[in-house]
């Protein structure tokens, strides 16, 4: 691609990108999130703690969807490979 794209962004180093947690989380993955990480559904399965799932869904309004979206990636797994 020399002499299409300018050196400056062929050469460029790579970087990463950050994905829309907070937006997906509070928009379009709102329902399939609340029933995913259900933190009374949480305390059924016995692995993680509802209260801290509870918390997690507090702090996401606030801007914590991080660690919320790893309890719904593991949830998610969790489901898929052992019902």
């Amino acid at each position: 691609m020399e002499g299409v794209v300018p050196e400056r962004i062929l050469y460029h180093p790579k970087r990463g990108f950050a994905v829309p947690l907070q937006h997906w989380c509070e928009g379009p993955l709102t329902g399939l999130l609340a029933e995913v990480v259900d933190p009374a559904r949480i305390g059924r399965e016995g692995i993680l703690r509802p209260e801290t799932v509870s918390r997690l869904l507090a702090d996401k309004a606030r801007g914590g969807a991080d660690a919320l979206w790893l309890v719904f990636a593991f949830e998610l797994w969790r489901r898929e490979h052992f019902g």
